[in-house]
């Protein structure tokens, strides 16, 4: 009996799916629950204490063949299995069965209603004990804490566990290498962690393969698909996030009521937090690239607001990307050691109760009083309000004096109000083509001295503030597209007849057919182009790009379009242009299918079964100066 669904599978881009606890209230219901597997058969007796006449309905599911209960009455619930109801006592129990398919491994997550659960606001805490047949591993996520449900799986593993004892490894055939890569890896994570915020929460952390392709993350566990575990960025992305989260969001609770913080604190303390210092700003620049893509004005919500991103780009780009930049910055405005210190005095004053923003900010105030007016200022601008910095107003004057220039930025009061007392750095460009960069402070007025000529400059060229990128500046890559509503192609009868069924799907309101013309249509797509579009031409020669019939050139690089296939991404003036050829071997719908996992780059060139080359062309925003009498002015 397989109780999980084949269509959670994990993208390989997006990482496990995360299940923070929802907002609940004081725990009110203990279960002690206990399993007893034998051969096809899985029997399950629960205990619930803590019942009160009006007490909520549990729900049980319908693949229960129920033995014995007392205390309860329990009714048919259709589809959604059984129905219980406390006859008036403060406990009852239940005894059922569960049949099985012993050849298969049983996965029972806690919304299946394996166990007498309730739905309504209410927090359970739970004691389980689990006997098995020899040779049969059961991992369960049962804490003893207040918990919203509990998960187990049960099956034939191979485990494998760390010298601390704290990582566990489950297997369904021996690996050795695998395991050892996962536990040396897992160890040092919760090492750095515990050393951050406290330590572990739980007893010890398990990674469980699973037959099917899935992610599912919960305390204590996490089960992941066979092929996934095997991928190399599982390791340096998924795992450490889910472990992660053991503090955040499954043992810190969120409150939902003012917002989702456990998303971006979890991205900026693992995904991004392991990166070097260049990967790190490669990561803030597609942060605020995917934000500018997504998240419209009409429909932006404030941090404040965000509970959980589903299927949503936009909401994603907000209470992840958002939210790390949030913390990117708050730890420019309090320091690293101040931030590391409040979050670890916060994960130990709110283990296993509720905490929101204010809290954390509570604590950074009682560690930096002389920051509270600047804190106050920045939890008001970054999880109150929606939006972010536009530099729409700034200019820049430079002055000779006798010792070199004096160059003065100006921005306008929002623009110096988002800022607050954050640091603003800048790259300023000289005649004699160096180049120096500077931070100054938003509190005070931005001005610096250089020694010689300035000719041009940028602001934020690292991306550390949340801003929105201006089109002049913004990388070109394939995010925009899935942005546009309207496409248009210029393609062979059958690729059209395929991406105009397939379009629509994914947000396009018009697909139409099209001659190669320029500035028709927010998006034009060209499939197998000839060359004889100057304007296109000239882009394809300032990026080093060669199209031939049979290969292609990047960056004198010779790429075989035997079994290759590329997507190219371009900016031509206000346009954007799109060059594609399609693999044979492979269905456009494939195609496209796989292009949508790579909307960070700028190009990419794909086999049947992997990217042989991708990148981003960036497209720096750099602002010159102009001379006018005895100053230099940029505006």
């Amino acid at each position: 009996m397989k109780l999980i669904s084949k269509a959670l599978v994990v993208s390989a881009l997006i990482g496990l799916f995360c299940f923070c606890l929802p907002a609940i209230s004081n725990a009110q219901l203990a279960t002690k629950i206990s399993v007893n597997q034998n051969t096809d058969t899985i029997l399950i007796q629960a205990q619930i204490t803590g019942l009160s006449k009006d007490q909520v309905s549990l729900n049980l599911f319908k693949q229960a063949e129920i033995i014995d209960f007392s205390g309860l009455q329990v009714m048919p619930n259709g589809d959604a299995g059984f129905l219980l109801k406390s006859t008036g006592g403060n406990t009852a129990q239940i005894k059922y069965a569960l049949k099985i398919d012993q050849s298969q491994i049983q996965y029972l997550t806690e919304d299946q209603n394996w166990y007498p659960r309730s739905h309504a606001d209410i927090i359970q805490t739970f004691s389980i004990d689990v006997k098995t047949e020899k040779g049969t591993e059961a991992i369960h996520s049962a804490t003893g804490q207040n918990e919203s449900g509990i998960s187990i799986v049960i099956g034939k593993f191979i485990k494998y566990v760390s010298p601390s004892k704290k990582i566990a490894i489950y297997l369904q055939n021996e690996d050795l290498a695998l395991a050892n890569t996962l536990i040396q890896n897992l160890d040092l994570y919760l090492s750095n962690d515990e050393q951050k915020f406290g330590p572990y929460p739980y007893d010890q952390f398990s990674v469980v393969e699973s037959s099917d392709e899935i992610g599912y993350a919960f305390p204590r566990m996490t089960w992941i698909g066979s092929q996934l575990l095997r991928f190399p960025f599982i390791l340096r992305t998924s795992l450490p996030h889910e472990l992660l989260h053991s503090w955040w969001g499954n043992s810190v609770f969120v409150d939902y009521k003012t917002g989702n913080w456990c998303e971006g604190l979890t991205v900026f303390g693992a995904d991004y937090a392991l990166l070097n210092d260049s990967e790190k700003a490669t990561y803030r620049q597609k942060a605020l690239l995917e934000y500018v893509d997504y998240v419209k004005t009409a429909t932006e919500i404030s941090l404040s607001e965000f509970v959980s991103r589903g299927e949503d780009k936009s909401l994603q780009a907000i209470g992840y990307n958002k939210s790390l930049m949030m913390f990117v910055m708050l730890e420019q405005l309090v320091g690293a050691d101040t931030l590391n210190k409040a979050l670890a005095i916060f994960s130990q004053k709110y283990k296993f109760v509720e905490a929101s923003y204010a809290n954390i900010f509570e604590i950074l105030s009682s560690l930096k009083p002389e920051k509270e007016s600047a804190l106050h200022n920045f939890f008001t601008t970054w999880i109150l309000e929606k939006g972010a910095i536009t530099f729409d107003s700034l200019k820049a004057e430079a002055t000779e004096v006798s010792q070199g220039f004096e160059i003065v930025f100006s921005l306008n009061n929002d623009e110096l109000k988002k800022l607050g007392e954050l640091p603003v750095d800048f790259s300023i460009y000289f005649t004699d083509g160096m180049r120096q960069l500077a931070t100054l402070s938003a509190g005070l007025p931005l001005k610096m001295r250089v020694d010689k000529k300035p000719q041009q400059f940028t602001i934020d060229p690292q991306h550390k503030l949340f801003r929105k990128l201006s089109d002049d500046e913004r990388p070109l890559t394939f995010s925009k597209f899935f942005a546009a509503t309207q496409v248009q192609i210029q393609a062979s009868g059958k690729t059209l007849e395929t991406l105009a069924a397939v379009f629509p799907s994914v947000g396009f309101e018009s697909v139409l057919a099209c001659s190669q013309n320029l500035n028709s249509s927010e998006i034009l797509m060209i499939e197998n182009y000839p060359g004889g579009i100057p304007e296109i031409d000239e882009s394809l020669a300032k990026r080093s790009v060669e199209l031939h019939p049979d290969f292609l050139l990047i960056d004198n690089q010779k790429i075989s379009l035997a079994e290759n296939g590329y997507f190219i991404f371009l900016k031509v003036k206000s346009q954007m242009v799109i060059l594609f050829q399609t693999n044979i071997s492979l269905s456009m719908n494939r195609w496209f299918e796989r292009w949508s996992h790579y909307g960070a780059q700028g190009f990419v060139v794909l086999t049947p079964k992997a990217a042989v080359k991708q990148g981003v062309w960036d497209n720096p925003y750099i602002q010159d100066f102009e001379i006018q009498k005895e100053s230099l002015i940029i505006r």
